[in-house]
């Protein structure tokens, strides 16, 4: 089950978010149940490139190990 999960995590249904103080004002788009203002815009095609690619990834970025107490 964790495998077919890790497998639908690719490029093309990316979804990022950024939480900043530096983009108040900057959201055009207010949603309809809290007001919270948001922006959305397409990913560069470099990025998206660089994705599909096979690039180098950070090490520090992992799984934790099995907890076999859950």
């Amino acid at each position: 089950v964790i495998a077919e999960a890790l497998n639908q995590l690719v490029p093309q249904k990316a979804n990022l978010v950024l939480l900043s103080g530096a983009n108040e004002g900057k959201c055009d788009l207010k949603e309809k149940w809290f007001g919270t203002q948001y922006s959305m815009e397409d990913i560069e095609n470099s990025w998206a490139e660089l994705w599909k690619s096979n690039f180098e990834l950070n090490p520090d970025l992992h799984l934790p190990a099995e907890n076999k107490y859950i």
